[in-house]
C-alpha cells in the first residue's frame, strides 16, 4: 500500500519485516532484495533508525552465509547502533557475529559476542529466545569449542524460558541443544523431538537444517553411518539451498566422513543477481512494465533498462518470457 501510494517514507519500516520473515522462511535472496532496498530508500528519506535495522538484517543474511564481508557490516552496525543507543540492534549486531563465527568454524570466538548479547538483552528484558538465538548459539558455541560442562546455566535460562510458554520455534531449539549437551543415551530422542517440534512449526529451513546437521554429526560418531547419511544429506540440500555454503561444505564433510561422496552443489541462478536486480526480476515477473516498475521502486526508467539488460546476460535469457517463467519457478507466480 504505501510503494502504491508513493509513501517512500514509509516503506522502509515495512520492508524490514518483510525482510525478516523471508528471512526466516528462507527466501534469502528476496530478503536480501528488500533489506538492500530498504537502506536505499531510507538513506534518500533520512530515517537512520531504518536504515539501521535493514543494514542489520542484511548483515544477518550474510553472516547465515557465512560471507567474511558481513564481519565489517556487523562492526558498523554495533557502532552505529551503540551511538544511537539502540541497544536492541546493537543486540542484533552481537548475535550476527556469534552467528558468523559459528558458520564460519570458530566456536570459541563465537562465545564473547553472544554472551555479550545475552547481557544486553537480559538488562533490557527481552527474554523471548526466538527472535535473537544467543542462547542457542551460545550453547551450540561451547560444545563445539569443546566446553559442554560450561552451557549448563544458558542451558537453565532457555529451559525457564520455555516453561514460561516459549514458542515452538524456542522448544525446537531447547531440544536440538539438549541433544548437543546431553552425555547420556537421551541425546537421540532430544534430536528426534527437535525435528518433530520444527515439523509442527512455520517453516524455518535454516534451523531445520541445523539440527539436521547437529543430529547427522552425533549419529556417525556413533558409528551409525547409515541413518548419519540421511540427516547429513538433508542438511547439505537445504544449505545448498539457501546459499549457505560454508554450512553445506561442513555438511558436505561430514558425508564424506561416512563414505557417501557430494558432487557439486544445487546452484540458484538467481542467486547470480543483486539484491537490485532481483528486486526489478520480481517486479516485471509480476507484469510490472518498465515505467511502473521504475514508479514503484522510485527509480529512473532508463535505470530499470539497465538493470534489465544486466538480468538477461547474467541469466542467460533473451526475453521478458524466459524471465517471467525462471522467476515462478523459484519463487512461485508474483502477485
Amino acid at each position: 500500500m504505501a510503494r502504491q501510494c508513493g509513501a517512500i517514507a514509509s516503506l522502509p519500516f515495512g520492508l524490514v519485516v518483510a525482510a525478516v520473515v523471508d528471512f526466516r522462511t528462507g527466501s534469502w535472496d528476496m530478503a536480501s532484495a528488500e533489506a538492500s532496498e530498504a537502506v536505499r530508500l531510507s538513506e534518500d528519506t533520512g530515517r537512520s533508525f531504518d536504515r539501521l535495522n535493514a543494514l542489520g538484517i542484511l548483515a544477518l543474511i550474510d553472516a547465515a552465509r557465512g560471507r567474511e564481508e558481513a564481519r565489517h557490516a556487523v562492526s558498523v552496525v554495533i557502532d552505529s547502533a551503540a551511538a544511537m543507543g539502540a541497544r536492541g540492534v546493537e543486540a542484533l549486531g552481537y548475535s550476527t557475529l556469534g552467528l558468523l563465527e559459528l558458520g564460519t568454524g570458530r566456536p570459541e570466538a563465537a562465545i564473547p559476542a553472544l554472551e555479550r548479547c545475552g547481557n544486553i538483552t537480559t538488562n533490557l528484558g527481552l527474554l523471548e529466545l526466538g527472535h535473537l538465538q544467543w542462547a542457542a548459539e551460545l550453547v551450540e558455541a561451547l560444545v563445539r569449542s569443546g566446553s559442554s560442562g560450561a552451557a549448563e546455566p544458558t542451558m537453565q535460562i532457555m529451559r525457564s524460558a520455555v516453561n514460561r510458554g516459549g514458542t515452538q520455534l524456542t522448544r525446537a531449539l531447547l531440544a536440538r541443544c539438549e541433544g548437543l549437551t546431553a552425555s547420556d543415551e537421551s541425546w537421540e530422542s532430544h534430536f528426534s523431538a527437535a525435528l518433530a517440534i520444527h515439523a509442527q512449526a512455520p517453516s524455518r529451513p535454516f534451523e531445520v537444517a541445523r539440527t539436521h546437521l547437529a543430529f547427522g554429526e552425533r549419529l556417525r560418531r556413533q558409528r551409525r553411518r547409515r541413518e548419519a547419511r540421511n540427516h547429513l544429506g538433508d542438511a547439505w540440500k537445504e544449505f545448498s539451498t539457501l546459499g549457505a555454503p560454508t554450512r553445506a561444505r561442513r555438511a558436505a564433510d561430514e558425508l564424506a566422513a561416512t563414505g557417501l561422496a557430494v558432487h557439486g552443489q544445487i546452484v540458484d541462478k538467481t542467486g547470480l543477481l543483486t539484491p537490485q536486480e532481483l528486486q526489478v526480476a520480481l517486479a516485471v515477473a509480476a507484469g510490472g512494465t518498465n515505467r511502473t516498475v521504475a514508479k514503484a521502486m522510485f527509480l529512473s526508467q532508463k535505470t530499470i533498462e539497465f538493470h534489465l539488460n544486466q538480468i538477461y546476460q547474467k541469466l542467460g535469457l533473451s526475453s521478458r518470457a524466459e524471465l517471467v517463467r525462471l522467476v515462478s519457478n523459484r519463487y512461485g507466480p508474483q502477485a
